[in-house]
């Protein structure tokens, strides 16, 4: 049924004018050829400002993402007493050496869900209470999985029916090997290491989150999951970061167990990839449209499952050259076909519209 214009609303120009800050999407009436450097990977930003927070000395780091979410993470940090500079997209970080300060926080996560799991976790490394707590709509998420995975690590944890706010008590502590590397100790052996189940088939963000404190976790962590884990090119992309970051971490098969000795993290110059899921919105308009669209910083050294949309448009009938720091895409004839995106959510939309 198509039904004609409404009498009653405002038109489309008067929508406009009532935005604060409205853009105007002029079409594409041609081939497109371009070269394009896209915005860092919020992602990839969020878990760099974690290991960096928890390094021994100061790292920087380079192509940083300023958006709400990490905003939120950056501010998480500095209540906890974490010195943070930023000149641009570049972030220095003076690093605590796996020592989250001993005294008691509150913690605005905002809207920021990303921030609100891994801060729980972080907080099972503190010395002193940490309340995490945000904006109403963010404590009408449920942060159960969380909240006992932090409990298992032997912190005390009162909640407010499984939602935010959350107070952490002191938990574990830092870990030794973390605060004294130069003294040579070893790491620490699996028969040793706490074990923390978490479920599968829940935000992947909880698991990440245990993982990015375990090397700072006295003894190191053993973790295993329940189920099939859902989002695992986000936790490849976790245990990616933190090697940068010289921990150790063993993944088991179908990333089904963790093992994490507690080495804690080493401070160094991380530079942030552009955000592979933002790449795929000009990738896919050359396959649309025609041209060539070339997309730096990522390729097929990139830590971002999503980086694989290129190899969807290839499968599509683009040409799709795939280096390891670039993504070349030339338009030609299109072709249907079957997609499993399961891995790849974030991609799906960007592929329905050129369907």
């Amino acid at each position: 049924m198509t039904s004609g214009p409404s009498s009653g609303g405002p038109s489309s120009h008067e929508a406009l004018a009532g935005l604060s800050d409205p853009l105007e999407i002029q079409p594409v009436h041609g081939p497109l050829n371009a070269v394009v450097r896209l915005p860092g990977s919020k992602s990839i930003t969020n878990r760099a400002l974690i290991c960096a927070a928890l390094s021994r000395g100061t790292s920087t780091l380079r192509g940083v993402l300023h958006s709400d979410d990490t905003a939120a993470m950056v501010g998480c940090l500095e209540d906890l007493g974490i010195s943070l500079t930023s000149v641009g997209d570049t972030v220095t970080v003076v690093g605590s050496a796996g020592r989250v300060p001993n005294a008691p926080a509150t913690l605005d996560a905002r809207q920021s869900g990303t921030t609100a799991r891994f801060m729980l976790a972080l907080a099972a490394l503190a010395e002193a209470e940490i309340t995490i707590d945000g904006h109403a709509q963010l404590r009408a998420r449920p942060m159960r999985d969380g909240i006992d995975a932090v409990r298992a690590l032997g912190c005390s944890v009162a909640d407010s029916g499984g939602c935010l706010p959350v107070t952490v008590g002191p938990g574990p502590g830092p870990s030794a090997a973390a605060a004294s590397a130069s003294s040579g100790s070893s790491e620490s052996t699996m028969s040793e290491r706490s074990l923390v189940r978490v479920r599968g088939d829940v935000s992947s963000q909880f698991l990440t989150g245990l993982l990015l404190a375990a090397p700072c976790v006295p003894g190191g962590l053993s973790v295993e999951v329940d189920g099939h884990l859902q989002s695992v090119p986000y936790v490849a992309m976790t245990v990616a970061v933190m090697a940068a970051f010289g921990a150790s971490v063993e993944v088991g098969a179908n990333f089904g167990r963790f093992e994490v000795a507690d080495t804690g993290y080493s401070a160094c110059d991380y530079p942030i990839e552009p955000d592979a899921s933002a790449a795929s919105y000009p990738l896919a308009a050359a396959a649309l449209c025609g041209g060539t669209v070339v997309v730096e910083g990522l390729g097929a050294a990139s830590v971002q499952g999503d980086v694989r949309f290129a190899e969807v448009l290839a499968a599509y009938g683009a040409e799709v050259t795939i280096e390891p720091d670039r993504i070349t895409v030339r338009g030609a004839a299109l072709r249907g076909g079957t997609f499993d995106l399961a891995d790849i959510s974030d991609t799906a939309q960007t592929l329905a519209a050129i369907a």
